[in-house]
């Protein structure tokens, strides 16, 4: 995902408070695909995402993001399993920055991300890969396609200030 706000001083994004993301109808997530991680979220920002066991590393990525100022800056991210939640791990240069919780649930993700004061998102690139452990899979698509030989994801932004934003995309699926 890549958003900008160009009415903004600097093209500074809105900062945005939380995103749930449905998925199209048939979609299932199962956490007991893989295993989990049970460390405090403090044990887990101390640590950089260590403490949890290698098997329960669900993916990764990066985010750009941005200073009010208009200075941009990476990040790395990991992504741990844990019941009903993925853990997000974010760090700078190696060095931890923030953790934070998204809920997992049905066809649902929802990310209230915890960012540093002053700080926006600017592009956010994650990675899931595939996931399965005996009859669990992580993720599963919907049984069938639909006539328009798309499945829709519906992403729900709302940002600090209040505001809301609903964004729509399709992936190509086969009948």
């Amino acid at each position: 995902m890549t958003w900008t706000d160009p009415g903004a001083t600097d093209a500074v994004p809105k900062i945005i408070k939380r995103i749930k993301l449905t998925f199209h109808k048939g979609t299932e997530f199962d956490t007991a695909a893989l295993a989990g991680c049970h460390a405090s979220d403090a044990k887990i920002l101390s640590s950089g995402g260590a403490v949890c066991p290698k098997k329960s590393r669900l993916g990764g990525g990066h985010t750009t993001g941005i200073f009010a100022t208009g200075a941009d800056f990476q990040t790395d991210v990991v992504l741990f399993n844990a019941r009903g939640q993925i853990i997000v791990v974010v760090t700078l240069n190696g060095t931890p920055v923030t953790e934070f919780r998204d809920d997992v649930g049905g066809r649902t993700i929802t990310i209230q991300p915890k960012l540093p004061s002053g700080v926006a998102l600017k592009r956010l690139q994650l990675e899931i890969g595939r996931h399965s452990k005996g009859r669990h899979t992580y993720m599963r698509n919907p049984p069938t396609c639909p006539r328009s030989h798309k499945w829709t994801t519906i992403a729900k932004f709302t940002y600090v200030d209040g505001s809301r934003e609903t964004k729509r995309d399709s992936s190509p699926c086969r009948r």
